[in-house]
Parts: C-alpha cells; structure tokens; sequence
C-alpha cells in the first residue's frame, strides 16, 4: 500500500520540518560529491599545487 499519505500526515502530527532535497542522481549523489570534492582538494594540496581542478 501506497504510505506517502500516512507519513506526511505522522510528521505533521509530530511537528517535524521536511527538508525539501533535489531529485536523485545516480552519477553524482550529494554524499559522494561532498567526499570526493574533499579528496580532490588533498590530492591538489599533496601535489602542492602542480595543476588545478
């Protein structure tokens, strides 16, 4: 059975905000960018700096 109803519905009663986020993307999913946008800056400070990104 389709729950969106039900649990819209329960967080409202509980008063919790729904933090809106945007469509999923297989290639690129926000935890993944966050981690590798952070190893692409060791790997430039490693490197000290031979090439920018």
């Amino acid at each position: 059975p389709h729950t969106s109803l039900i649990t819209r519905q329960k967080l409202q009663e509980l008063g919790w905000e729904v933090l809106m986020h945007p469509p999923y993307n297989p290639d690129i999913v926000p935890s993944d960018y966050h981690l590798f946008r952070s190893l692409k800056w060791q790997n430039i400070i490693e490197n000290n700096g031979a090439y920018l990104v």
